[in-house]
C-alpha cells in the first residue's frame, strides 16, 4: 500500500527522546495496554488497577513532530488528523505546522487532557478557522475551508444530531 509506512516513533512537539510510561503485565492482563507520556494519566487509573505504582515502567522513546513524520514517510498532506494519545493529544496537534498543512478534520480525545490544555487547544484551533464539535470523550474540529463557512454550520448541526 503506497500510503502506509510503519515507523517506530512517537509524535511530540519536538524531536527529542522522552520518557514513555507503560504498565507491566499483571494478573488482570487487561490494563497492560495503558501507556502515556504523562505518568499522571496512568496513575488516574489507580482505582481500577491494583498495585499500579509497582507496575509502571519507564521507557525512553524516539519522537518526531507530525511534520517530520510526514517528510520521512513522503506523505503530501493531511485530510484527517486523528489523535488518541492518553493526555498528550494537545502536544501532537500543536506539533503540526498549520502554515504548511491544514487538515480538513482534526479529531482528538479530550478525556485525559487537563482543562487548561483543552481550553488553549480549543482557542488555538478556533483562531485558525476550525469549528468544534464535542463528542462524548472526543472533540472534532472541522476546517471552515472544508465546506465553506455557510455550509459548515449546516454540516455541524446535522453531524451533532447523529450523537
Amino acid at each position: 500500500m503506497p500510503y502506509v509506512k510503519v515507523m517506530q516513533v512517537a509524535c511530540a512537539r519536538d524531536a527529542t527522546p522522552r520518557p514513555f510510561y507503560t504498565l507491566s503485565p499483571g494478573p488482570d492482563g487487561f490494563y497492560s495496554f495503558l501507556s502515556s507520556f504523562d505518568k499522571d494519566v496512568i496513575m488516574n487509573h489507580r482505582h481500577l488497577v491494583p498495585n499500579i505504582e509497582s507496575r509502571i515502567e519507564e521507557h525512553f522513546v524516539e519522537t518526531l513532530t507530525v511534520d517530520q513524520i510526514m517528510v520521512r514517510s513522503e506523505m503530501p498532506g493531511i485530510d484527517l488528523l486523528l489523535v488518541d494519545a492518553e493526555g498528550y493529544d494537545d502536544e501532537i496537534v500543536l506539533s503540526l505546522n498549520f502554515g504548511r498543512h491544514r487538515p480538513r478534520l482534526i479529531n482528538f480525545e479530550h478525556k485525559h487532557l487537563r482543562q487548561r490544555s483543552y481550553r488553549n487547544l480549543d482557542y488555538f484551533l478556533k483562531s485558525l478557522g476550525y469549528t468544534p464539535m464535542r463528542l462524548n470523550t472526543d472533540s472534532m474540529y472541522v476546517s471552515d475551508l472544508f465546506l465553506g463557512v455557510g455550509r459548515l454550520r449546516g454540516f455541524t448541526s446535522a453531524f451533532k444530531s447523529l450523537f
